[in-house]
């Protein structure tokens, strides 16, 4: 299995439980230095959220980006 196959295996089992972290607002697939990997984002005390998910899974690394507040917008503005 490629290490992008690898991550989306990873990415789906682990997503559910990992989204109901306090502060996780997001989980992708992207590149961290030239290989796959799984990206967790989230908004507040990062300390909370790296505390429940490790750094590397199977294999595949876990990187941490801070997204702010992420807010839907009313279904008005699109046609």
């Amino acid at each position: 299995m490629d290490d992008s196959g690898r991550a989306l295996k990873v990415k789906k089992k682990h997503e559910k439980q990992w989204l109901c972290i306090e502060g996780v607002t997001a989980i992708g697939i992207g590149m961290d230095n030239d290989s796959t990997a799984i990206i967790v984002s989230y908004s507040g005390n990062p300390d909370v959220v790296k505390r429940a998910i490790p750094q590397s899974v199977d294999r595949v690394p876990v990187v941490f980006k801070f997204s702010g507040t992420i807010n839907t917008q009313d279904n008005h503005f699109f046609l």
